[in-house]
């Protein structure tokens, strides 16, 4: 969140915390019904390998953004 935060400017602030606890409580929500039927469906260590997928795809989405935001910083510190 506090990355969201920083990445935005001073007028969107409040409308991306709105839609990342709105994505996050829908998350919280479905998630457990989605992941229960999944288990029902399959086997049931199905939620593990779900869980952990997108645990990765998360981290490599921050890698994404880390290396994104790392090079401006750099080049900014460069130009001074």
């Amino acid at each position: 969140m506090a990355f969201l935060n920083e990445t935005v400017s001073d007028s969107l602030k409040g409308t991306i915390s709105g839609a990342y606890y709105l994505f996050w409580g829908i998350g919280f929500f479905f998630g457990p019904v989605i992941v229960g039927k999944l288990g029902e469906v399959s086997h049931n260590n199905i939620g593990f390998y779900v869980f952990a997928l997108a645990l990765l795809i998360e981290a490599v989405v921050m890698m994404i953004f880390s290396k994104q935001s790392f090079r401006k910083e750099a080049i900014g510190n460069i130009s001074k």
